[in-house]
């Protein structure tokens, strides 16, 4: 097998990869938002409904702030903070960020299912130490919601959501 990399795409629960094995327990194979992988590495990566994802990010950044979850995703805030030193946004869809170059990727809503089958493609336990929380689908308007099917509609359909 290749060398794995992990690609960590915000927001996907990636934090419990990372957390669950160490900071970098295989050298290069981890990252926190970085886009380069080294050549010929085994690409694998996480992906999360994009309603659940983008409510986990407000949450994140945006609700001490106050406001709606509506006013944030229509006035574009949630495509405004970059990726370090990329020029990518950090909620960029997720198939245009990994999941199209990936060799594996995982689901965050089948993630014991998933979080098993990796161990058996590495060799090795995946540890995972996150909490994962659900978010009140109440904020989510009609709007809201459009807005969002809008703006990752490769991540809908490609991944299958609903």
């Amino acid at each position: 097998m290749k060398k794995p990399y992990f690609a960590h795409t915000a927001r996907t629960g990636g934090t419990s990869i990372r957390k669950g094995w160490g900071r970098v327990a295989v050298e290069g194979e981890f990252t926190k938002h970085e886009y380069d992988p080294p050549d010929g590495a085994w690409i694998y990566t996480w992906v999360r409904h994009p309603v659940d994802r983008a409510l986990s990010f407000w949450k994140f950044t945006e609700d001490a702030e106050g406001g709606t979850f509506e006013d944030w995703v229509l006035s574009g805030r949630i495509n405004r903070i970059e990726t370090a030193g990329t020029g990518t946004p950090l909620m960029a869809p997720m198939s245009d960020v990994w999941a199209s170059s990936a060799a594996w990727v995982g689901r965050f809503e089948q993630r014991a299912d998933d979080l098993l089958a990796l161990s058996h493609i590495l060799g090795r336990s995946v540890p995972t130490d996150h909490v994962y929380r659900t978010h009140d689908a109440g904020l989510v308007t009609n709007k809201a919601r459009s807005e969002l099917e809008r703006i990752y509609a490769d991540d809908f359909h490609r991944f299958g959501y609903q």
